[in-house]
């Protein structure tokens, strides 16, 4: 259940309804233009193809107008996504209602940023800075990692990897995996440094629209050896796995491997194991 909005824009958002329409330094919404201001916000949000797959999924993507209240759509914070018409304007027509009630979408949405000061729609380049200040704020700190050859010389017989298997479950994959006779073969991810020891490993569920119900988690790292000639086949299969989702957002364009030279993270491929 949503719980009524407590946030700072509640001030301004009883001061639009109240004048009929919100100013920022660049741009103005009145009653007659709120409706069509959350409909292009709604439609500037990129949203999986997936999304539109069934009717039920795609109404958690658009503004859902009830009788005194607005569900906005299900990417914004649980906490922002009701807004309730104060009991003055429930004798409203159902018209005037939902107008207001986007009215006061929009003040919320500007005073969360995710309107600029012209309101409009945040464009890309704006979407990337908001996303990239967000996620920087929690990426966890660590030294910086010591550069290792990428990839073994000719010469060396093995090379020390270190491995970590995906684990995911789901009756769709348990149904593949039998009638595949997969054996039990997972991914898993092979790099040559050992990733920092943050919790990697809790278990991450979620509802997938095309196959169900999802368990995935990342197990502990184990350190195998591995030849030139064997991480070459591994690098194939991960090129192989990567063409098949790149080239379909890209066209003609080929997923190239990159197997040496100076990189920000430490190199891995994605690879096949069997359950021995």
């Amino acid at each position: 259940s949503f719980q009524k909005y407590t946030g700072l824009s509640c001030s301004d958002e009883e001061k639009a309804l109240e004048s009929g329409e919100y100013r920022s330094v660049y741009g103005m919404v009145d009653l007659a233009s709120s409706r069509s201001l959350l409909n292009r916000y709604t439609l500037s949000i990129p949203m999986d193809t997936s999304a539109r797959s069934t009717r039920d999924i795609l109404i958690l993507h658009m503004p859902s107008f009830e009788d005194d209240r607005l569900i906005l759509p299900s990417h914004l914070p649980s906490e922002v996504r009701c807004v309730m018409l104060p009991h003055a304007y429930s004798k409203r027509s159902k018209k005037d209602k939902q107008n207001l009630m986007a009215l006061m979408a929009c003040v919320r949405l500007h005073k969360l940023k995710l309107l600029n000061d012209r309101l409009l729609p945040l464009n890309k380049r704006d979407m990337q800075e908001k996303l990239l200040s967000v996620a920087l704020t929690h990426l966890v700190s660590i030294k910086k990692v010591e550069h290792h050859n990428m990839l073994p010389t000719i010469k060396d017989d093995k090379i020390d990897v270190f491995m970590y298997t995906i684990d995911q479950d789901g009756e769709i994959f348990r149904q593949n995996d039998h009638a595949l006779k997969g054996n039990g073969r997972k991914l898993c991810l092979l790099t040559h440094t050992e990733f920092p020891r943050i919790n990697l490993f809790s278990t991450m569920k979620f509802k997938h629209p095309e196959i169900g119900d999802v368990e995935c988690r990342l197990n502990k790292v184990e350190k195998i050896k591995l030849t030139l000639k064997e991480w070459d086949t591994c690098s194939a299969f991960y090129t192989t796995v990567m063409n098949a989702r790149w080239r379909s957002k890209t066209g003609a364009d080929f997923y190239k491997y990159d197997s040496g030279g100076e990189c920000c993270l430490p190199l891995y491929i994605v690879a096949c194991v069997t359950s021995e």
